[in-house]
């Protein structure tokens, strides 16, 4: 049953590895979790890239449940790593989004129709938006072509 869910995790783990940075997975622990549940989000998370994956239990056990998570994120921050962007700031706007459209949500590709090239101020302001890319489909009318869907790389 874990194995099934975590394309959703591997996805978001392989998203963050993109920018160059460690990515320590949190497994909120709950009381009705099997070791054998968290050991396999923990070898699954650490296969597809993750620095490390703990589990945590301070929703039961405050503090102390999350020493070894604190721990981790510790390791991650003191190793080493190349933050990097996306994209590079010159690269144009339409190039953006099919990048961040296809490497970052999946997209097979992305059309683009009725944009205008003299972005107003609404449209410089999405840029900077908490959720950039929702205002741009709806700004510019981006309609995005789904690929199939990525297998995980589980068994």
């Amino acid at each position: 049953m874990v194995e099934n869910g975590f394309a959703n995790l591997e996805r978001h783990i392989k998203n963050t590895i993109g920018f160059g940075v460690p990515v320590v997975v949190c497994i909120n622990r709950f009381k009705n979790d099997t070791d054998r549940e968290i050991e396999t989000v923990v070898r699954l998370s650490k296969a597809a890239g993750a620095f490390d994956a703990v589990p945590a239990e301070h929703f039961s056990k405050g503090g102390a449940g999350a020493k070894a998570l604190a721990e981790a994120v510790v390791r991650a921050c003191e190793a080493e790593a190349g933050f990097k962007l996306l994209y590079p700031d010159e690269m144009g706007l339409e190039d953006k989004i099919r990048k961040l459209s296809c490497d970052f949500y999946g997209a097979g590709d992305v059309e683009l129709s009725v944009m205008d090239k003299q972005f107003n101020t609404e449209a410089r302001t999405c840029l900077t938006s908490p959720k950039p890319y929702s205002v741009m489909c709806h700004l510019f009318g981006l309609r995005m072509r789904r690929r199939p869907r990525l297998s995980s790389t589980t068994s």
